[in-house]
């Protein structure tokens, strides 16, 4: 396994566990429906670009959500594996 992705979190989150061959990035997203109060964000969704890089696969995460004035806007980009 290279990638786990999960949803219904109350965070987003993003950590890198110990696999047999190297980390894996586990990937957690507020639910859809979340409404942003005292620490927990507002509703967030994760695109992934995922293609092939040689014999590997790349990976880069957008995550976007709600801002303060209620517009949607990308929160972070990171590239994964």
């Amino acid at each position: 396994m290279e990638l786990i992705l999960h949803g219904h979190d109350h965070v987003h989150s993003t950590v890198w566990i110990d696999g047999p061959n190297s980390t894996i990035p586990v990937v957690g997203v507020p639910s859809a429906s979340a409404v942003a109060h005292g620490r927990y964000p507002a509703a967030a969704y994760n695109l992934f670009s995922i293609e092939r890089d040689g014999a590997a696969w790349r990976c880069e995460q957008t995550v976007r959500g709600i801002d303060d004035t209620r517009r949607v806007r990308q929160l972070r980009q990171t590239r994964l594996i």
